[in-house]
């Protein structure tokens, strides 16, 4: 007992030494003004930036990855949902069948080869698509692969400075496949800037204004091409667009002597046409030569002289 009391007494007296020595006086800072709101801000997206870096490494790590465990899978299903919802376009999330279809997990695109393809969980799809045509050879050819790859290692993109020889022998190529005269070439990387081309060449050969384009075909989002466009539910929100188009039903067999339906205001005067304009796979060969946007047409189509229906997004 009594070494045990000892050992407390000496314990204690320990601590009492330890809390009565006279403590080291600390120089203090003086504490540091507030922030202005310029420090504030410039610190603010020093942080952004950090992140935004770390996020494209984190993203470029994926791109370079292997395999994919299900959590990572997962976290990419969700941030693409995100990503699109808050940065690109909403609207794929409501109708396009990837999402909407797509069970407990959207169908995120991640991998393919020949005809079929991939999402990031492992389902398998059959491309009926082809991509709109970049696929036509199918996806992930070697021979393609290999050219790509080549291309890459030695020249990714053309300085716009020199001459390309890709692009010469290329236009070659497609210059010589053309009927007819047809040999000069001006590349452009999307339909709506094809559809846009081909109303400025019309307009040109002719020198017509109007244009006929069907129903429900979708030609681009550009203001040229808008114009032309079939569904009511993409052009209707920007209006008014170009004026003296006109809109048939696709497929209808009265052909140009009867007049077409116009997103126009409607009067009793008749209007040259230009061109007419169908969806990519439907043009119709009385109306000109196939393609996107077809050939010319000398005569004119009457407005009719009361209101015209608009397509709809329902028409």
């Amino acid at each position: 007992m009594t070494t045990v009391r000892r050992s407390v007494v000496r314990r204690f007296a320990v601590r009492e030494m330890k809390s009565t020595a006279p403590k080291p006086r600390r120089s203090r800072k003086a504490a540091p003004e507030a922030a202005s709101p310029a420090v504030r801000t410039a610190a603010r997206a020093q942080m952004i930036r950090k992140k935004i870096i770390e996020e494209s490494r984190r993203w470029l790590a994926i791109i370079n990855a292997h395999k994919l465990n299900d959590y990572r899978r997962r976290k990419i299903v969700a941030d693409t949902l995100d990503n699109f919802r808050l940065y690109y376009n909403r609207g794929y999330l409501e109708y396009r069948k990837s999402v909407t279809e797509g069970g407990q997990f959207a169908a995120i695109e991640w991998s393919g080869r020949g005809s079929h393809f991939e999402d990031i969980t492992g389902r398998r799809f059959i491309d009926c698509l082809g991509g709109y045509g970049i696929y036509s050879a199918g996806i992930n050819h070697p021979k393609i692969v290999r050219a790509v790859k080549s291309q890459l290692e030695r020249m990714p993109l053309s300085s716009q400075e020199l001459l390309d020889p890709l692009r010469g022998a290329l236009a070659e190529l497609l210059g010589e496949l053309a009927p007819g005269d047809l040999q000069d070439c001006f590349f452009i990387s999307n339909g709506t800037d094809a559809v846009e081309g081909a109303m400025k060449l019309a307009r040109l050969y002719t020198g017509k204004p109007g244009f006929i384009s069907c129903v429900r075909g979708f030609h681009g989002k550009s203001y040229g091409s808008l114009s032309l466009m079939g569904k009511g539910e993409y052009r209707l929100p920007f209006e008014p667009l170009l004026q003296d188009v006109y809109f048939v039903p696709f497929g209808d067999g009265r052909g140009p002597s009867s007049p077409p339906t116009t997103s126009g205001r409607a009067c009793g005067r008749s209007a040259p046409v230009t061109g007419c304009c169908s969806s990519p796979t439907r043009c119709r060969p009385e109306w000109g030569a196939p393609g996107r946007c077809s050939g010319s047409s000398t005569g004119t189509w009457s407005r009719t002289s009361s209101a015209s229906a608009r397509p709809s997004a329902a028409g």
